[in-house]
């Protein structure tokens, strides 16, 4: 049997970035919105979950318009502090959901990070 899917990926309109197949107890309908309370999650990963979308939220102003489009950031928005608490997140998911499998698509927002460009 395969482990739950949980994703962590910022997409407009989303208040968590939390993305999950299954969740705890049974839903009452269709839903793709995951909420930290639903996931069981602490309250200080819960909040900073909230406030890490939020920051994408207010400060991703999308792709450029070509198939080789950069990522755009508002000027002055501190992506590496970002992407600092994503990766905090992601321990913190790890840790307190170990029953679940993970996919942090939250990375394609952050060009170069992760392929050791920067």
């Amino acid at each position: 049997m395969t482990n739950p899917l949980l994703c962590l990926r910022p997409e407009y309109g989303h208040p968590t970035s939390l993305w999950a197949d299954i969740v705890p107890f049974p839903r009452s309908g269709p839903r793709v919105v995951t909420y930290p309370d639903e996931m069981e999650l602490s309250e200080e990963l819960g909040d900073r979950l909230y406030r890490w979308t939020r920051l994408w939220h207010e400060n991703f102003l999308g792709r450029e318009d070509r198939p080789d489009g950069q990522l755009r950031w508002r000027p002055g928005f501190n992506i590496e502090e970002w992407t600092d608490e994503g990766l905090w997140i992601e321990k913190a998911l790890i840790s307190e959901l170990p029953e679940y499998d993970f996919d942090f698509l939250w990375r394609h927002w952050v060009p170069g990070y992760f392929s050791g460009d920067n």
